[in-house]
């Protein structure tokens, strides 16, 4: 696919058109996302990145959210760790899973806690992880711990696991991020 042409794809997603155009867009990218890393990196830096993001946070439709949020995670999961940094840059995408873990959809929520794991994992050898203080300033701990508690297994697993790995429980049973300067042995 040629740049002109996911550069339209991506300009339909920013403009006011119907539910099923956005949501076949959102599909055709999706299709294209699952190619090499190569492929992520050009949707990325041509906005069709930025565009899923901004209709996850701003639509109000489940559907086109659904579909936009398929998309995202798979830009996300066939992402190298330097796009995926270009990406956490970009201040959109955790706001955007932080909405996508508004939908009831099981699958969905697996795969948009899949893309969280996968980007909070830039950082893990980090002392602090900025992304994870970022995950907590939009609402996404609380919507994390509430999904501890999903009836599908998956989807409670995936968000206990990111809490286990990214946040901690003190004394008072109440997940704070992690430091993990904290669990480093004193010298």
């Amino acid at each position: 696919m040629t740049d002109d042409v996911l550069k339209s794809f991506s300009k339909i997603l920013s403009t006011k058109v119907s539910a099923d155009i956005i949501k076949e867009c959102c599909l055709i990218i999706h299709n294209y996302a699952i190619g090499p890393s190569l492929h992520a990196e050009k949707l990325v830096s041509l906005g069709a990145f930025d565009n899923l993001c901004n209709i996850l946070i701003n639509s109000n439709d489940s559907s086109v959210k659904q579909e936009a949020t398929n998309s995202l995670t798979t830009v996300v999961s066939g992402s190298t760790a330097g796009n995926l940094q270009e990406m956490l840059k970009r201040d959109l995408v955790l706001k955007a899973l932080c909405a996508a873990l508004d939908l009831t959809y099981p699958e969905v929520l697996a795969h948009a806690l899949l893309a969280l794991e996968n980007l909070l994992s830039v950082e893990e050898i980090a002392q602090y992880n900025p992304y994870a203080t970022e995950w907590h300033v939009v609402g996404g701990l609380e919507k994390l711990e509430g999904l501890m508690q999903h009836e599908n297994l998956v989807v409670s697993e995936r968000a206990r696991k990111i809490m286990d790995t990214y946040f901690y429980v003190p004394a008072k049973e109440e997940y704070q991020l992690k430091d993990k300067a904290l669990d480093s042995p004193k010298n």
